[in-house]
């Protein structure tokens, strides 16, 4: 769909809407855990979390795009082709979850990398934006933490 609208209608910021979208989705489609959704089917867990899941606690949880979709639009949108598979492989490659905080979720967006990643990112390290604000990951066990 995306492959489709980028295409036809070029990047302005209705279609821009539209292809975040479609990509949002698609991310939903490739969870790390076929079959699971949100924080169940995310492949990451923070420490912050994990210690929150222990106590007891699993609201305020948040199952959050290691890399934001608005980073992911803009490598479809640099790739070389954007044919539907390609736009699939950079979807799939790129489409992390992780169950952070809401606390730390609000130390992305105070450290404005909310959307974006780190000015210095090396366009490799998925995580740089987590590893920017001291948040630890380790694989989830939501599953086994919060029935």
């Amino acid at each position: 769909m995306a492959a489709l609208i980028f295409r036809e209608l070029g990047k302005d910021p209705h279609t821009n809407h539209h292809i975040r979208a479609a990509i949002r989705e698609a991310s939903y489609k490739v969870r790390s855990v076929p079959g699971r959704e949100g924080k169940s089917g995310a492949k990451w867990m923070s420490k912050d979390a994990e210690s929150k899941m222990i106590s007891g606690d699993c609201s305020a949880l948040i199952a959050d795009h290691v890399v934001p979709i608005s980073v992911i639009t803009e490598m479809i949108y640099k790739a070389e082709s954007h044919d539907k598979k390609s736009i699939g492989e950079i979807v799939r490659e790129w489409s992390i979850f992780a169950v952070i905080t809401k606390q730390e979720h609000e130390k992305l967006r105070l450290s404005k990398l909310y959307h974006r990643m780190p000015p210095e990112w090396n366009h490799n390290n998925k995580f740089a934006r987590y590893e920017a604000v001291g948040i630890e990951l380790k694989k989830n066990t939501y599953l086994e933490l919060c029935k």
